[in-house]
């Protein structure tokens, strides 16, 4: 997911088209202020001083106004609805004219988050699983001896599809 979401981020059509690129990692801690803190530091502003949402919030809506941005949040946990409602009401702010990226591992996060679009990723085949295993464990090589390969292709087998594991 986060790789797919990186390859979008990295395209040179993107990076054209939107003037501030962010990423954020949300993960399991889905703290309103601090992902508010975190977009602004890496947008290039500063927030430090700012320890309330409101403060950080105007922050924020002052840094996007006007801009065409893209936003990644990834890794996202959350399947608290209030907590997202309180995110959306300072990114959609009528000024602001960007897009969203959400990477996550739950559905039910993407449902709350109102997703416009799902791009749910399947497991890979077992072929796909061993040509990335062959590349990145066995550093590319092609002649494994017989014992080596019957070992990787259990770890394969044991992952099940999921390259991450």
């Amino acid at each position: 997911k986060t790789t797919l979401a990186q390859l979008v981020y990295n395209d040179q059509k993107v990076k054209d088209y939107f003037q501030l690129h962010l990423w954020i990692c949300v993960s399991h801690d889905f703290n309103v202020s601090e992902i508010v803190r975190k977009i602004v530091e890496v947008g290039g502003g500063n927030c430090s001083a700012a320890k309330e949402l409101q403060s950080r919030a105007k922050k924020l809506v002052e840094m996007l106004s006007d801009k065409r941005f893209i936003l990644v949040l990834d890794d996202v946990w959350n399947e608290d609805s209030g907590k997202w409602d309180q995110l959306e009401v300072i990114l959609n702010n009528r000024e602001n004219r960007g897009k969203i990226v959400v990477t996550t591992r739950k559905t039910e996060a993407a449902r709350i988050m109102r997703s416009k679009y799902m791009h749910p990723l399947g497991k890979l085949s077992s072929d796909e699983c061993w040509l990335i295993f062959e590349r990145i464990a066995l550093s590319g090589r092609t002649n494994v001896e017989e014992g080596l390969q019957k070992i990787g292709e259990e770890i394969v087998n044991k992952c099940g599809g999921l390259p991450l594991a």
